[in-house]
């Protein structure tokens, strides 16, 4: 989008992409092009603002991720305290076994 001047004269043009080549389309003079590069500006603010608007939400996302992983390693953490005052052993993460006391186990195969 730009202004361009011949003989004394502002013209307004537009340049777009069609078929991999870029072209310039007119727009018009004086009023018209002023119009013209008006609805340019808005449309170039709004695309801005829109682009800001996914930036921001990305950003929320990630800090909500963030706070999801934490708040899964605090859950992690509390289960498995949970587990291991209950009684329960793990080995090499492999499933949560009861611990069986080998002093009670000795005392039952003795009866």
């Amino acid at each position: 989008m730009s202004w361009e001047v011949r003989n004394g004269r502002r013209y307004f043009y537009r340049s777009v992409r069609q078929d991999g080549q870029v072209r310039r389309i007119y727009l018009g003079t004086d009023n018209n092009g002023v119009a013209a590069s008006i609805l340019d500006e808005r449309e170039r603010h709004e695309r801005l603002q829109a682009e800001q608007a996914v930036r921001d939400y990305s950003q929320y996302l990630d800090e909500l991720g963030e706070m999801n992983d934490r708040l899964h390693a605090a859950a992690r953490l509390l289960t498995n305290s949970l587990f291991l005052l209950a009684g329960f052993r793990r080995h090499s993460r492999h499933a949560w076994k009861k611990e069986v006391n080998r002093e009670d186990q000795e005392t039952t195969d003795d009866r």
